[in-house]
């Protein structure tokens, strides 16, 4: 079995369906803090389960010193196929509950719809006519019927549609998915297959397979495209979701107890997550760290100085297309000044000419 019943947990939300999003905030914040309380590291220890992930008679891919990882044949095959070395640049990145917290706010803001709206007093329907003169009366002051402290009258600061989204930086967004997704392999609650389709699109036979493993709540992605059979299949099934890996996000991540990926879905994660090179490196290849501290130090440090090279050679050309600009300028403003001196001094103009050219620098002749 992929997990014992002891090894699985329940979602932290008891409910599949969205019913607060207050609510649903603040329950996700508590599971953001509880996973805070085993905060992962770069010295953090493997599971027991990954104690001896590296074995001999099974073939090993990924990226050189990343993080073990089981590949099993199928969804519904035990057989393990090889080890799959995860980037610890996307899957064993350090937890920050905070920038967590962060992006599952602005991800629940965003599908808040933001229609509600009272009418104020000037939307409600009668006359504006003042209802009894100032003074004399005896009695409070009064305007119009419409007012918002009288019966039937408009809502004062009532609520407008608007929405309730706002801005967090793409880099924020990319580390909080880093950082669950390496709470799921730190939790042991990773599961990387081959082959994820079901050979038949029932959904009672879906079902069986996830009893059978235990798994009563997943998150499945997948490469590009889903495959038929499984999108037919969990279709009806209340907390599993299937989803390509471009679909992938924090809030469905913290929302399922296991995550269920394929191989394709981890290539195509890694590719996308991996901490991308400043913009003067774009058009550059990504170059590979080295895994170990020393030399990936001496990388940086080449990269940092090739930033200051590339800095310092836009700067220069900067001043010279200052120079060429103002040179330019200088050029024009003479001709302009020329012009004028000629329409009003013809002859002064002759005579600067004359002095300029070079045919009136004097001759040393000898005699």
């Amino acid at each position: 079995m992929w997990f014992s019943p002891s090894t699985t947990s329940r979602g932290f939300l008891t409910s599949p369906t969205l019913t607060s999003v207050v609510s649903d905030a603040t329950k996700a914040r508590s599971k953001i803090f509880a996973l805070a309380a085993n905060p992962l590291t770069a010295a953090t220890l493997l599971p027991a389960r990954r104690d001896e992930v590296i074995r001999s008679d099974l073939p090993v891919e990924g990226c050189e010193g990343g993080l073990p990882q089981f590949v099993y044949a199928g969804f519904r095959n035990e057989r393990v196929s090889k080890t799959l070395l995860l980037d610890p640049e996307v899957f064993g990145v350090p937890l920050r509950p905070d920038i967590v917290h962060q992006h599952v706010r602005w991800q629940l803001a965003r599908r808040r719809s933001g229609t509600a709206m009272t009418k104020t007093r000037s939307m409600v329907r009668g006359s504006t006519k003042k209802l009894h003169q100032q003074k004399g009366t005896g009695r409070a002051r009064v305007g119009g019927m419409n007012s918002p402290i009288r019966r039937g009258g408009g809502r004062a600061f009532g609520k407008v549609p608007r929405s309730f989204d706002f801005k967090i930086n793409a880099k924020v967004k990319k580390l909080a998915v880093r950082m669950v997704l390496s709470a799921k392999y730190q939790a042991n609650k990773l599961i990387v297959v081959q082959n994820i389709d079901v050979p038949a699109p029932r959904t009672k036979l879906f079902n069986t397979y996830m009893l059978q493993k235990h798994i009563t709540s997943a998150l499945i992605a997948t490469g590009e495209v889903v495959p038929r059979n499984l999108d037919l299949a969990s279709r009806n099934l209340q907390n599993v979701f299937v989803c390509p890996y471009d679909k992938l996000n924090v809030y469905e991540v913290l929302y399922h107890d296991i995550l269920v990926l394929n191989v394709e879905a981890v290539e195509k994660l890694t590719e996308r997550l991996r901490p991308s090179l400043p913009r003067y490196f774009k058009t550059a290849p990504h170059p590979a760290l080295p895994s170990q501290p020393l030399a990936r130090d001496a990388a940086r440090a080449a990269l940092r100085i090739a930033r200051h090279e590339q800095i310092q050679k836009y700067i220069r050309r900067k001043k010279q297309q200052k120079q060429r600009r103002q040179s330019k300028k200088n050029y024009v403003r003479r001709e302009w000044e020329r012009e004028v001196l000629r329409r009003r001094r013809p002859e002064a103009v002759a005579e600067t000419s004359s002095s300029s050219s070079p045919s009136s620098v004097p001759q040393l002749t000898s005699s």
